[in-house]
C-alpha cells in the first residue's frame, strides 16, 4: 500500500477550498445555500481528472495527467453548455458526451460566475503548454483550481511541476504557472506539517502582482493564513483575504489541509452547494492511492459503485 495523506486533512483541503470560494463572494449570515463560483466546480473537475489519470497510469503504465485533466475541463464545458472545439460532432461522428458521475450533478451545470481564460482555451480547442501558451492570462484560476493536485503529492513526487502544467493548459503567463506550482507545494506541505508556521517556513510571497492574478491571490492568501493560523480563526482568515480575488480560496485550501475537515465550521460546511461532491472526490482520491485500481476486495466491500463513476479506466 502506498503512503497516502491523512483523510481528515485531505477532506479539509477540498472543504476549505470551497469555503474560501463561497465566502469570498458572500458573508456567513443567513441559512441558504452557499453557491460559490465556477472555480469550485473546476476544482472538482481537476480532482476527478487526477483520479482518472492515476487509474490510467496504474493500468497502462503511461499517462499524461495534463491531458486527462484537460479532458475533465471539456466535460465541465459540456455540462455547462459552453460551445467548445472538440465537443461538437465532426465528420458525421457523435457529439461529445461526458461520462463518469459529475455530469449528473445538477449544481455543476449551473452558471456560477465566469472563467474567461479557461473558456477561451476550451473554445480554441488547444491545450496550452509552457512551451506553447494559449494566451497571456495571469488570472487566479491558474492557482486556485489547480490546488487539488496536492492530494497526489506523495504519488507524484513533484506536485509543483504538474501544477505548472495544469496552469499552462489555459493561462499563458509564467507568473501564473509559478504561483500555481508554489501554491500547490505549500498546500501539499500543509497536508503533512503540524503547524501553519512550519508549512510557510521560508516562504516569501512574490512581490507585486495585479489584482485578480494568481500571484496576488497567493501572496494575500498566505498573509491571511499567517495572521490567523489557529483552527478557530479560519473565518477571520477568509474575511481578511476577501479583498483580493482568489486569496480566500487559497487560504481556505491551505488552512483546511492544515487543520482538517473536523476543525472547520460545520454549520457552514453544510450550506455548501457542492460540498458533498468535493468531499466524495477527496475520499475517492484517497481510495485510489491506497488500493489497487483493478477492483480490489476493499473497493468491492466499501464502495461497489466506484467503477460506475469512472467507466473505461
Amino acid at each position: 500500500m502506498r503512503p497516502v495523506p491523512d483523510e481528515d486533512r485531505t477532506r479539509g483541503l477540498m472543504a476549505g477550498l470551497l469555503l474560501g470560494d463561497a465566502l469570498g463572494e458572500a458573508d456567513t449570515d443567513g441559512s441558504g445555500l452557499l453557491h460559490g463560483t465556477c472555480l469550485g466546480q473546476l476544482a472538482c473537475f481537476t480532482l476527478e481528472g487526477m483520479i482518472r489519470a492515476s487509474v490510467r497510469q496504474s493500468h497502462r503504465g503511461i499517462c499524461s495527467p495534463a491531458g486527462v485533466v484537460w479532458r475533465a475541463y471539456q466535460r465541465w464545458a459540456a455540462v455547462q453548455g459552453i460551445p467548445a472545439r472538440g465537443l461538437e460532432a465532426q465528420g458525421g461522428g457523435e457529439v461529445f458526451r461526458p461520462d463518469g458521475w459529475l455530469w449528473q450533478i445538477a449544481p455543476l451545470s449551473r452558471r456560477r460566475g465566469s472563467a474567461p481564460a479557461t473558456v477561451a482555451a476550451l473554445q480554441g480547442g488547444r491545450m496550452g503548454t509552457t512551451a506553447e501558451p494559449v494566451h497571456a492570462s495571469a488570472g487566479h484560476h491558474a492557482l486556485t483550481r489547480t490546488l487539488p493536485v496536492a492530494i497526489f503529492a506523495t504519488a507524484l513526487g513533484d506536485p509543483g511541476g504538474l501544477a505548472r502544467e495544469l496552469a499552462a493548459l489555459t493561462h499563458g503567463a509564467q507568473e501564473a504557472w509559478e504561483a500555481a506550482a508554489l501554491g500547490t507545494e505549500l498546500v501539499a506541505r500543509a497536508l503533512r506539517e503540524p503547524t501553519v508556521e512550519q508549512t510557510l517556513a521560508g516562504f516569501e510571497a512574490p512581490g507585486g502582482g495585479k489584482a485578480g492574478t494568481a500571484g496576488a491571490a497567493l501572496a494575500a492568501g498566505c498573509m491571511a493564513a499567517r495572521a490567523h493560523p489557529r483552527p478557530d480563526q479560519l473565518l477571520a482568515a477568509l474575511e481578511a483575504a476577501r479583498e483580493v480575488e482568489g486569496a480566500a480560496t487559497f487560504a481556505g485550501a491551505l488552512l483546511g489541509a492544515q487543520h482538517g475537515r473536523r476543525a472547520l465550521p460545520q454549520h457552514i460546511l453544510r450550506r455548501l452547494e457542492i460540498g458533498w461532491v468535493a468531499d466524495q472526490l477527496a475520499r475517492d482520491a484517497l481510495v485510489e492511492q491506497a488500493t489497487s485500481p483493478s477492483g480490489s476486495e476493499y473497493r468491492a466491500a466499501t464502495d461497489p459503485d466506484w467503477w460506475d463513476r469512472y467507466p473505461g479506466y
